[in-house]
């Protein structure tokens, strides 16, 4: 979800984490997808969002704009301000990061991530830009942080942006404890 108040980072994020299965292999590495559009329109991925519903920390994110304090709003499954509705959408400050801890219920040795989604939408065009560095941390170490990518993507009159990685191997990350956004700035 989600992450992120650009002035570069985007204010409306809805993040998605995807576990599948795949195998490994030695050449791997991250595929950025990129697109934009002005209607502010998406239709999300189908599968499992392993963010819904966790408790994101801190537990409050700063609000700019009239957007929401709610972490959750990043993570609920729905688009923000596509309709001048700020407080759809969340506004972080440049430098702030958000930790998701993952549901582990029956996944003792971590969760497998095999793609990450990531949306902004605005009112115009003023803050659909992205730029976060995406993180995990694992069940053997959850509280040291490993980066999988850093997410770049400004358009010029577009107000709705979308980025999807994927790995060549299958999994962003395996054994995933946590997964962590920074927002650059």
């Amino acid at each position: 979800m989600k992450p992120r108040s650009n002035r570069v980072l985007p204010h409306t994020l809805v993040l998605c984490a995807t576990p599948l299965l795949a195998t490994l292999s030695a050449n791997a590495h991250v595929v950025s997808t990129k697109e934009s559009n002005n209607t502010g329109t998406w239709t999300l991925p189908a599968g499992t969002n392993l963010l819904t519903g966790v408790t994101a920390s801190p537990g409050a994110v700063v609000a700019h704009e009239g957007s929401s304090t709610s972490w959750g709003t990043l993570t609920d499954g729905t688009l923000g301000d596509t309709a001048g509705t700020p407080a759809t959408s969340c506004t972080p400050n440049n430098g702030d990061s958000v930790t998701f801890p993952l549901d582990l219920t029956g996944f003792p040795a971590g969760r497998n991530i095999t793609s990450f989604d990531s949306y902004c939408t605005w009112g115009n065009s003023g803050r659909d830009n992205q730029d976060y560095t995406l993180q995990y941390s694992t069940v053997a170490n959850p509280t040291t942080f490993i980066d999988i990518h850093t997410a770049r993507v400004a358009t010029g009159i577009d107000r709705s942006t979308h980025t999807r990685l994927t790995e060549t191997t299958g999994f962003l990350a395996t054994g995933v404890h946590s997964i962590r956004v920074l927002f650059n700035g």
